[in-house]
């Protein structure tokens, strides 16, 4: 129970639409135990739509442990790397609510977006991450429904594990993923960067790195091959001409890219490393995108 926020029990009228059998307020799908928003007087109120049974309060309840599949979804970085097995919330008294055993596949939080009309599709967020989990929860059961901090479990409505180092949402999935295995490889690349603007052709220099938002190196040049003026096709009286560019250069480089190999294929942050593929370089100070002429592993 919570000492501040309160709930309340309600009769609702609402103006409803019916499509393919389903029912939608406002757009979206009115579900069983799943919240929906309520607006009165300017303020937000989440109500949930739950099947009343006059005899609640003479149910019994079984208390047990249950092992369950879950996904933890939207997580920042910091989070993802906080989460281990043995992470446990408890409550007041120090008694075990729930407890991570297994660890699975971390990957981009996935979202449904609601193209409307009934339609949904999923996307990828590559700012989030979600991780496949195994989970001991202490549940009350009752007529084949399940509970867990007095919140009935769904597959449609999340809840929250809290632990004393991080805060996650976390929705039971149909299986368990098992964790990726990665697989990483240096890869040498030729880079041409075409009509570099003067301020970045000043300042690219060997041993240049790019690093990931953990700090870690993830690309580097490792010598300047050229640096050159760009060349710009032109046609006078009838025929093509190669000019020198002013201001703009054309510059290569030799790069070495950190890989992820999937499915037999090098990837450098998610996209193919393939001579003719683009690909962009970035440091503290500049970025700047090139085409790979050239390849070979390290």
């Amino acid at each position: 129970n919570d000492a501040v926020l309160k709930q309340l029990l309600a009769k609702l009228k609402l103006k409803i639409e019916l499509r393919d059998n389903e029912i939608y307020y406002k757009g979206k799908p009115l579900k069983i135990d799943v919240p929906f928003e309520f607006k009165v007087n300017d303020q937000i109120i989440y109500a949930t739509p739950i099947i009343l049974k006059k005899d609640m309060i003479n149910i019994k309840w079984k208390e047990r442990m249950l092992d369950l599949f879950v996904v933890f979804k939207d997580l920042d970085d910091s989070s993802a790397k906080l989460i281990s097995v043995g992470d446990k919330e408890v409550d007041n008294n120090g008694n075990t609510l729930a407890e991570i055993l297994k660890l699975g596949e971390l990957s981009h939080s996935l979202v449904n977006l609601d193209l409307g009309e009934g339609n949904y599709m999923q996307g990828d967020d590559s700012q989030k991450k979600q991780i496949s989990l195994k989970m001991r929860l202490r549940c009350r059961i009752t007529d084949q429904e399940i509970y867990y901090k007095n919140q009935r479990l769904t597959k449609d409505l999340p809840f929250e594990f809290i632990t004393d180092k991080y805060r996650a949402i976390a929705v039971l999935d149909e299986t368990f993923k098992e964790p990726t295995k990665i697989v990483q490889k240096w890869l040498k690349l030729n880079v041409k960067f075409s009509g570099a603007i003067p301020e970045v052709a000043k300042i690219i220099q060997e041993g240049d790195t790019e690093k990931a938002m953990d700090g870690e190196v993830v690309s580097r040049i490792t010598s300047i091959i050229s640096n050159k003026p760009a060349e710009v096709l032109t046609l006078d009286k009838g025929s093509f001409m190669t000019l020198s560019h002013p201001f703009h250069k054309d510059i290569i480089v030799a790069l070495e890219v950190l890989c992820v190999e999937k499915d037999g294929i090098l990837h450098f942050k998610n996209y193919p490393a393939k001579i003719g593929n683009n690909i962009t370089f970035s440091t503290d100070l500049y970025s700047i995108s090139g085409t790979i002429i050239n390849l070979e592993m390290r």
